[in-house]
């Protein structure tokens, strides 16, 4: 359908001839739909059983009666066609030439904020601006205009009369021309001003929140619906359960409960499945609300605007409070329909006060019902790494500086609660607790088992044509990703046209295997102020040394402190480390794990690059262990060559290697642990490798490979070993 430019407006010869011409008529039909608030709807008609779109513009009706169908009411009708040649029904009647019947509807609310104005404006009463000190007998009754049916507005409106009428009623951050609006009704151009208008006016939303619809609007994950069974998160579910259903008694503070988990864990689907699934109801009620940090963000939602304007500012708890307030007004007005005054929303108080009302009162929340407001912030990180200039801590290390994400929670009144969920966030607990609030802390989403691996490929398959799994390829998948959600989806996903890394066989994985490690890579960028703590990571993953803490300080090369970033400084923990998804420590275990796929040779050679230290450049020394040392298949030609084979000869060969390695990195993390003396105890380098009758007699022995690995494949002779390090003579060896 074609629009008038405001030039063609402005021309002498506006009118509204020759927009339709009708082809056919008296055909016959039945109402099928009918959209009262939106004042259109659709008939099909007899015989054909075509469906044909029908305005309210579109009813024959006398002057004053109501423009509206009924559900399967009978009706004759004639077709027209618009510009752009879409059929849609006009002349409607009912049959035999009736006027349409429909039930008068409730009577209109309007907005308490509409101005009174002069000549030609309307009060909330209907009365005319420049009558308004006479008394209302005394002066004919104006119709009140109806904001989206332009037959009821004035002919003589003026720009402001127009922006009166539709205040309110306008989809957020949509432009409008109100003069464009108004010349259209002055030239009685009522097609085309509602076509304007149905693309401008916010619809009135449902009786209830369709809670999947909304889940998938504010987060970023589309691809799987809310209802998804998701694997190995039935215990994540259940700790969440407890921590919202917690009382704490005699206790007025406000609650946070907060999840950090390391990126690619699946957090924003647990979200969807979680709360559509246990909190469907209070969703449908608007009594939850769910946002997307960062999705807000680059949506330039006004909310976290105001979060983010504190960064600088001398008061940033003001500014938290008032993106909080914002965030509730604008949740308020979405789900409701109804325009919310700001004044009802200016603390944080007055703004729960007022969303339990208002939601009380639309969705008709019975007395007594425990349906309490709760928010949700998905990839919180986004308030949690940036600092305030203004605002520290002064109990719990004092002097740092507050997170947004902080403040963010400071900013809920009590004792009502907030639950956040992300990576790389951080939250002083201990400070925050002893002031202010009430904090649990939600253990991290763990990685998935191998039998939960093979539930959810199954499940992401569910329904695609040709979709299969490869056992021998599945197990070095899922070691390759160490149980990472997003990882193993990732390597469902096509890469190279037709196949995927998985969804294949041996020669998949030839085709794939290179295209699936650079975008794991790219998923997990490091920094190379990190090199330290991300070689440590890598080693104490893929030699499963115990890490009976996460708060553990990471052992590191003493020759690389030098390097340290100032975000880490000296005495990184492992907690810190799954903070910046390096890894996730896995509780039931004991083991910090890290995906090796997103640590290839290229990658740990680019971050030992030549770097700044101290004003200068200075080169760093070599990683002394590289990622496919320690892992088999690790390159394209060694899948190609290796994958699939089944001869234990040809198998333990192809780790022999790797495991010279692995000792080797199991002294060299001991040795970090305490520089003091190259000779460490040999129970430290198996731990976890013999019986206990076995420790008990290593524990009188020491070991020194400080000289590294040796590889002696010609001179296979004991008498060739290297001292002081490891000495590997091949398969093959003659040992004399």
């Amino acid at each position: 359908m074609s629009y008038l430019s405001r030039q063609e407006l402005d021309s002498q010869h506006l009118t509204n001839k020759g927009m339709f011409h009708s082809i056919a008529l008296f055909n016959k039909g039945m109402v099928s739909k009918w959209f009262h608030h939106k004042g259109f709807g659709f008939i099909v008609e007899e015989g054909t059983n075509k469906s044909y779109f029908v305005h309210r513009q579109g009813l024959n009706v006398p002057k004053g009666a109501v423009r509206a169908l009924s559900i399967g009411q009978e009706v004759e009708f004639e077709i027209a066609k618009d510009d752009d040649d879409s059929e849609k029904a006009v002349g409607v009647t009912s049959v035999g030439g009736g006027t349409p019947r429909a039930p008068r509807p409730p009577q209109r609310q309007f907005d308490d904020r509409r101005p009174r104005q002069q000549g030609g404006g309307f009060d909330r009463g209907g009365r005319g601006g420049a009558n308004n000190g006479q008394r209302h007998d005394n002066q004919k009754a104006k119709r009140v205009p109806d904001y989206d049916d332009p037959n009821t507005w004035p002919k003589d409106l003026t720009e402001d009369d127009t922006r009166a009428i539709l205040r309110g009623k306008v989809s957020e951050n949509t432009p409008v021309d109100y003069l464009l609006l108004t010349a259209l009704r002055r030239a009685n151009m009522f097609d085309r001003l509602s076509q304007k208008l149905r693309r401008i006016i916010k619809q009135p939303p449902s009786v209830h929140v369709n809670a999947e619809e909304y889940l998938s609007e504010y987060l970023i994950n589309k691809r799987f619906p809310c209802s998804m069974a998701l694997q190995d998160r039935a215990e994540a579910s259940k700790h969440l359960t407890e921590l919202l259903d917690k009382v704490h008694e005699a206790s007025n503070k406000r609650c946070i409960i907060s999840c950090f988990s390391p990126r690619g864990s699946g957090k924003t689907q647990f979200v969807k499945y979680y709360f559509f699934k246990f909190h469907e109801e209070a969703i449908k009620h608007g009594r939850v609300i769910v946002r997307c940090c960062d999705k807000a963000e680059s949506g330039g939602e006004r909310w976290i605007k105001l979060v983010m304007e504190g960064k600088y500012k001398r008061t940033p708890l003001d500014h938290a409070t008032a993106g909080l307030c914002e965030l509730i007004r604008s949740h308020a007005q979405s789900v409701t329909g109804l325009d919310q005054q700001k004044s009802d929303y200016d603390t944080n108080e007055k703004a729960y006060a007022s969303w339990i009302r208002v939601t009380k009162s639309h969705f008709n929340i019975p007395d007594g019902l425990a349906m309490n407001p709760l928010i949700v912030l998905d990839t919180c990180e986004v308030l949690g790494v940036t600092d305030c200039k203004h605002e520290v801590h002064k109990t719990t290390r004092p002097g740092t500086p507050y997170t947004l994400l902080e403040l963010f929670c400071s900013a809920i009144p009590s004792p009502h609660k907030i639950f956040v969920i992300g990576c790389n966030a951080r939250m002083q607990y201990v400070g925050m607790a002893a002031t202010f609030a009430n904090i649990d802390e939600m253990q991290p989403l763990q990685p998935l088992s191998e039998s939960a691996h093979k539930d959810a490929v199954a499940s992401w398959g569910k329904g695609v044509k040709d979709w299969k799994i490869d056992e021998a390829v599945c197990k070095p998948i899922y070691h390759w990703t160490a149980g990472s959600p997003r990882l193993l989806l990732a390597a469902h996903t096509l890469f190279s046209g037709t196949i995927s890394l998985a969804n294949g066989n041996a020669d998949a994985v030839y085709t794939c295997f290179i295209q699936f490690q650079e975008y794991a890579s790219s998923l997990y960028k490091m920094l190379p102020e990190w090199l330290p703590y991300a070689v440590s990571c890598l080693l104490v993953s893929s030699t499963k040394v115990k890490v009976k803490n996460p708060d553990n300080c990471i052992p590191i090369n003493p020759d690389w402190k030098k390097f340290l970033g100032v975000s880490w400084g000296e005495g990184g923990t492992f907690r810190e480390a799954a903070g910046w998804s390096m890894g996730t420590y896995v509780l039931k275990d004991q083991l910090f794990v890290v995906p090796p796929i997103i640590f290839s040779d290229d990658v740990m050679k680019s971050l030992m690059v030549e770097k700044y230290v101290n004003g200068k450049m200075e080169e760093v020394d070599d990683a002394l262990i590289m990622p496919s040392q320690l892992h088999p298949y690790f390159s394209q030609e060694e899948v190609a060559a290796q994958l699939g084979r089944s001869s234990p000869t040809e198998r333990g060969n192809l780790f022999e290697k790797p495991f010279v390695y692995a000792v080797y990195a199991r002294y060299l993390l001991a040795y970090w642990e305490k520089p003091r003396s190259k000779w460490v105890p040999l129970t430290k380098v198996f731990d976890g490798a013999f019986q206990q009758q076995q420790e008990d007699i290593m524990k009188g022995y020491e070991v020194n490979l400080s000289g590294g690995v040796r590889m002696r494949l010609t001179k296979q002779l004991y008498s060739n070993a290297v001292p002081n390090a490891l000495t590997y003579f091949g398969s093959s060896a003659h040992h004399d």
